[in-house]
């Protein structure tokens, strides 16, 4: 398939799934543009990355000398390190093509994970204020 605004580069579609990478579903195709090196991540963009043991689609966090740490944007699940030496291959995302209508989004009742995020946060908060407290 062509896509005309996409130039001057090597692209790839690839299918994603989960729940990892709001708002994207098990039915969509992430479109990446090939990354030659290391070098040219970008913190806080989106990238494939094509390992030994499969491929997870990720935010990019940084590095050091031994892999890269990555994170979902689904808060729920922790960050994690991918090593050098199982990386195969980067894609950048640049655009997606969804299989699925979004649907109707319900702006009048707060969605479970969007409480659940907001419970967390004022949990770490009470936290946080005991352990100022208790340094005191």
């Amino acid at each position: 398939m062509s896509l005309p605004f996409l130039r001057n580069g090597k692209y790839r579609a690839f299918p994603v799934g989960g729940d990892s990478m709001p708002p994207y579903n098990d039915r969509t195709f992430i479109i990446g543009k090939y990354v030659e090196s290391i070098d040219d991540l970008k913190t806080g963009k989106t990238y494939l990355f094509i390992t030994r043991e499969g491929m997870t689609y990720k935010r990019y966090v940084g590095k050091d000398e031994y892999g890269t740490l990555v994170s979902a944007d689904n808060s729920f699940y922790s960050p994690y390190e991918i090593e050098w030496s199982s990386v195969m291959e980067m894609w950048e995302y640049e655009c997606s093509v969804n299989r699925d209508e979004l649907g109707l989004w319900n702006f009048g009742q707060p969605d479970i994970q969007g409480m659940f995020l907001s419970l967390k946060k004022d949990i770490q908060i009470l936290k946080d204020q005991l352990n100022s407290n208790k340094k005191k």
